[in-house]
């Protein structure tokens, strides 16, 4: 849960090309732009394009300012450095005699400077070649052996190689036009395109504040972080996510790998916020051939955007999401969470094991969040679907052509409305394969205010034959109610039960029992 604030500013077009190992631990953080009317006010086009063959580290270009000097007859030069801050001395022109001269001057030239921020590292024994073409966004490099001018405001640097790398580099820290996030890499603005091949080390995370038009396209983000960090803006709650999309709208992330360093996936309480990809209430986000994997929180979150007001203050679900081919595994948390989306189509998705469930629509706020005209796909996964939300804002929700191969979990589905209203649309599973454990507390389909869930021409298959306890198919409560049609079910202790105001609905279809003898117990519902 976060508190955002939203940048304006028109749309520009800016292209990163990344080729190597990047791993760029000293570069200085950079904000995000407040939303003053310099960040609304509409640019120029900008383009830029960086590619980068072997390891590179970027540091800020700084002056160092000129000394305080004193007093003479005659102003005295300064002098200027783009590289790191050095005592400048300072020459003066003075009528007073050669040894009072001598004293100032010497004075003069031990007077402090102005504090600087430059972090310098070595260059690679590579070519690093960048090209600038934004006017207000300058690239410079005291060290390279080439610099040439293309055209207006275009300037195109080349840093030296060298067997040793002895020579430091620097990069100036300019804030660009436009600017709505920021990464290892450098800033982030409307428009931009980022194409990245290898490897890049989040040293910090990518954070894009109410961005548009923006598209991270290859590479492989490794993300060593072990701290949980504070919620980015300032809200409930901590978490250091290796993406964080803050509102905005039509994101891109494809054809990219993120890991982190939870390589058992296992849970850890002051680590479940780090998810690999956070989105709070973008309108139009695509993920295409996204592989996550070992991270501490959720592979993929999907939260509201909030306002100053913290938990209470919801101003919208994620919208319009688009998921393909999206494959996790180890999650520290929840495959997807489904905390708060409202439109979402998800196709050829992959959950490996996580610590918690496959998907998950435990909204913190039932009546406020939940998971709404959501779709999946052709999807395969081993875990739970929780459903923990407000009726009316749960529903419909659709799985089909989905497999589970095996599970670890007694249900493959729990739902628990606690708001008393009915679900805004059907629960509902379609030619799909699944599986339930085995278990003598909970039921296949464990139903608590689901008030409209279908299962249509799917096999429904519980427990394995060596279990000793074969559970209910199913389990319904607070006016749940659940059909199933032409359905294969097979491998139920009992039929289940429904409670009062409860009813299940079964018409065609095969039901085969598992007999029920000692050893094996089939519990009653």
């Amino acid at each position: 849960m976060h508190v955002r604030r939203w940048v304006g500013g028109g749309p520009k077009f800016r292209t990163v090309l990344v080729t190597g190992f990047l791993t760029l631990g000293a570069v200085a953080s950079m904000g995000v732009p407040e939303a003053s009317a310099a960040a609304k006010a509409k640019g120029s086009v900008s383009s830029t394009t960086i590619a980068t063959t072997a390891p590179l580290s970027v540091a800020s270009t700084t002056t160092t300012a000129p000394a305080k000097q004193a007093k003479t007859t005659k102003s005295a030069p300064t002098t200027t450095s783009t590289t790191a801050a050095t005592r400048t001395p300072v020459t003066t022109t003075s009528t007073t005699s050669t040894t009072e001269a001598a004293a100032k001057k010497a004075k003069a030239a031990e007077a402090p400077v102005a504090p600087t921020s430059t972090t310098t590292r070595p260059t690679s024994a590579s070519t690093t070649t960048s090209t600038v073409t934004n006017p207000t966004s300058t690239t410079t490099d005291p060290t390279s052996t080439t610099t040439s001018t293309t055209g207006p405001g275009s300037t195109t640097t080349t840093a030296p190689g060298g067997s040793g790398g002895k020579s430091p580099k620097t990069q100036a820290s300019v804030r660009v036009p436009n600017q709505c996030g920021r990464s290892p890499m450098g800033p982030i603005t409307n428009g931009q395109t980022i194409t990245t091949t290898g490897t890049v080390t989040l040293t910090t995370p990518i954070i894009l504040d109410n961005c548009t038009d923006v598209t991270f396209n290859g590479g492989t983000f490794n993300d060593p972080n072990t701290s949980p960090g504070k919620a980015y803006g300032g809200g409930v709650g901590n978490g250091r996510p290796a993406f964080t999309i803050v509102s905005g709208s039509n994101i891109v992330l494809e054809n990219l790998k993120i890991s982190g360093v939870n390589s058992g996936g296992e849970y850890r309480s002051d680590l479940a916020f780090n998810s690999g990809i956070w989105t709070d209430g973008t309108n139009g986000l695509t993920v295409a051939n996204v592989k996550v994997a070992h991270v501490f929180g959720d592979c993929l979150t999907l939260a509201p955007l909030r306002s100053d007001k913290g938990s209470s203050g919801i101003i919208s679900p994620v919208r319009n999401l688009t998921v393909n081919d999206f494959r996790a595994n180890a999650c520290g948390r929840q495959g997807i969470a489904l905390s708060s989306v409202n439109g979402a189509a998800l196709t050829n998705v992959t959950i490996g094991a996580t610590a918690f469930d496959a998907f998950d629509a435990e909204a913190d706020q039932p009546g406020k969040e939940g998971a709404m005209n959501v779709t999946v796909d052709q999807c395969s996964f081993s875990g739970l679907i929780a459903i923990k939300a407000g009726g009316g804002f749960t529903g419909p929700i659709t799985f089909s052509n989905c497999t589970m191969s095996g599970t670890t979990s007694g249900s493959v589905l729990s739902v628990y409305n606690s708001s008393g209203r009915p679900d805004a649309g059907p629960i509902s599973f379609v030619n799909d394969a699944l599986r339930c454990g085995a278990s003598a507390y909970v039921s296949c389909f464990q139903l608590d205010g689901a008030t409209n869930t279908n299962v249509q021409n799917s096999t429904v298959t519980i427990g394995y034959h060596q279990d000793l306890v074969h559970e209910a198919a199913y389990s319904l409560s607070g006016n749940s109610h659940i059909t199933f049609a032409d359905d294969v079910v097979k491998g139920f202790g009992k039929l289940g039960h429904a409670w009062a105001g409860s009813a299940a609905v079964v018409t065609g279809g095969t039901w085969t029992a598992q007999n029920c003898h000692a050893p094996v117990v089939c519990p009653g519902h």
